[in-house]
């Protein structure tokens, strides 16, 4: 992109406010200038960063979402040769292995960031080798990144630069607030948080225990870049349950996240079971990490609900005809991490966490959108309950 032209060329019409008003015309009284100059701005930074973003899709999410469905692809090659190669050498227990991880692959469409023991050296040889790619994939993708970043910036930096010589410092703060926004989105890493620019780590989560062990689905890094976005303006759902009393409160992880499980803990109200305090769970890069625990704290959540490896919460189903949160149910879908999209038909529902009380329970969240965190209220108990979803 021609950038310095570009630039110039967009502020033409509003470095005219700058320097003289625009006439105002007999019949109307004209507009202050600030808020020409305001609304105009406004303008300009929407204009550019639709233009900037259209091409961040472009050339950096799809471009890595093809190099990942390309490289699953690859992977079950390399398991259909391996097998065919173990077959005709009778070697059973290693056909055995390699057709149990193509068919695991196929119905899960998870790639496990590590090992377990006792797993066949046939298939840990073939994963080492789709790494090796996973790892080069995401470097090229934190380069494209890295490169498309340096010249949005450099047009907002130039942009911001010439605002603050004219001493139009609210303008000049506005793109400096979209810097910032870019920065965080397109390159969260800087700010401590897993992107599109890191390589995928093999660990575990730090700052939160890890809650599940063993294969964890694979977020990307472009796909993590949209829900950090989304993490600035999540979508929320109409809470089930009572929404006037108690203290309202919003779990949102501190990292890009998407909601997997809960924990709870059963109270009770004059013999009637209750769920008195919850947790999330969320899925991370890195492993999976319990969010806040709200509602009346002491002793253990023993209540718990997670989804299998590739799956996520879409829905809740809560059981709140009163003042209370009785019981919730959890809705799975299935997330497709190479095409970065909730499979619709493919899904299942947790047992209760609690209790159906009087069969009256209702359903919230968009099953087209993963959770990324809760909302709702919560004392003593829990007594209402929402998603917070990807917009």
């Amino acid at each position: 992109m021609k950038t310095t032209r570009l630039l110039i060329l967009s502020l033409l019409p509003i470095a005219g406010i700058v320097h003289a008003q625009a006439p105002a015309t007999p019949d109307k009284t004209p507009a202050p200038a600030t808020e020409t100059v305001q609304t105009e701005m406004q303008k300009w930074i929407a204009t550019t960063d639709a233009q900037w973003q259209a091409a961040f899709n472009r050339d950096v999410v799809d471009m890595h979402a093809a190099a990942l469905k390309k490289l699953a692809g690859q992977y079950d090659v390399s398991l259909e040769t391996a097998l065919t190669k173990a077959s005709a050498a009778g070697d059973l227990d290693g056909a055995l292995a390699l057709r149990n991880e193509q068919k695991r692959f196929a119905e899960t469409n998870v790639f496990p960031q590590q090992d377990l023991d006792g797993e066949a050296a046939s298939v840990k040889q073939i994963r080492a080798a789709t790494r090796l790619q996973l790892a080069r994939i995401e470097q090229e993708n934190a380069a494209r990144t890295k490169a498309l970043h340096a010249k949005y910036d450099a047009v907002l930096a130039q942009a911001q630069q010439q605002l603050t010589q004219a001493k139009r410092l609210d303008d000049a703060l506005l793109v400096k607030g979209k810097r910032d926004e870019v920065a965080a989105a397109w390159l969260p890493q800087a700010t401590g948080v897993p992107g599109p620019a890191a390589v995928s780590p093999l660990g575990t989560a730090t700052g939160a225990p890890t809650v599940a062990a063993g294969p964890k689905a694979f977020l990307s890094g472009s796909y993590l870049a949209r829900i950090a976005k989304a993490l600035t303006s999540p979508k929320k759902t109409t809470p089930i349950g009572n929404r006037k009393n108690g203290n309202e409160f919003i779990d949102l992880p501190g990292e890009p996240a998407i909601l997997v499980g809960l924990a709870v803990r059963k109270g009770d109200w004059f013999g009637t079971p209750i769920i008195s305090a919850l947790e999330p769970i969320y899925e991370t890069r890195s492993g999976r990490i319990r969010g806040k625990e709200v509602g009346k704290k002491g002793g253990k959540l023993s209540l718990v609900a997670e989804a299998r490896p590739g799956y996520v919460v879409t829905e809740v189903v809560v059981c709140a005809p009163q003042n209370h949160i009785h019981g919730i149910k959890l809705v799975f879908r299935k997330l497709d991490v190479f095409h970065q999209g909730v499979v619709a038909n493919d899904t299942y529902e947790s047992e209760w966490l609690g209790i159906e009380y009087n069969s009256k329970s209702a359903r919230v969240g968009d099953p087209a959108r993963p959770a990324i965190g809760l909302w709702g209220r919560a004392d003593e108990w829990v007594g209402a309950l929402g998603l917070l979803q990807a917009p």
